[in-house]
């Protein structure tokens, strides 16, 4: 399992990844909930059209793609704050997996899910040196679950020496942040 970073979403990858996951929603209708990948079909596709605006500091739609494949295994909501007080961070928003590894009567492929996170997480921090700008990464995690599925995946990362050196991690309500330190000259560290 490899899976690569997207950003931003075009049309035409949104598009293929509606019809995909439209499909997996029709053939699992008592496993998958329409409602919920409704709304978030619906929502990707406002910010790819460029009918959502999003505040202050911008955003995009942004995926995690299985090598090989043509669909957005993940569409996750980045959103870039320009606080007033401090320096702007950006936000992880809305992760949604594809239905067919969101099966209400399948055991949830834990490993998968886990390079899925790592690669949105990498992914959005790399964005926070280039496209937008921030010393700060938030993750949102909605569900208890969701909480503890990412501070387990944290403390792997932290056993990596890159991390530990370069970044710090903690967790505020349901926010797991994840802030550059930074060195003796003042600047912050480099990507990892």
């Amino acid at each position: 399992m490899k899976f690569g970073f997207v950003s931003p979403v075009d049309k035409a990858l949104f598009d293929r990844t509606h019809g995909a996951w439209s499909q997996q929603l029709a053939e699992n209708p008592a496993n998958t909930s329409s409602t919920y990948y409704g709304a978030g079909l619906d929502y990707c596709r406002r910010v790819v059209s460029g009918e959502k605006v999003f505040a202050d500091g911008g955003g995009c739609l942004c995926a995690v793609v299985e090598e090989g494949r043509d669909t957005a295994t993940a569409l996750l909501i980045v959103s870039h704050a320009k606080a007033q007080s401090d320096e702007p961070f950006l936000k992880m928003l809305d992760v949604y997996v594809q239905p067919n590894l969101n099966l209400a009567n399948a055991e949830p492929n834990y490993p998968e899910l886990a390079w899925i996170a790592a690669t949105a997480i990498v992914g959005c921090l790399g964005l926070t040196y280039k496209d937008f700008p921030s010393r700060q990464l938030k993750v949102h995690t909605a569900f208890p679950l969701d909480r503890d599925f990412m501070v387990s995946l944290m403390a792997v990362f932290f056993t990596q020496k890159d991390w530990a050196e370069n970044y710090e991690v903690n967790m505020h309500g349901s926010w797991l942040v994840l802030d550059k330190k930074v060195g003796t000259n003042g600047s912050h560290v480099r990507a990892v």
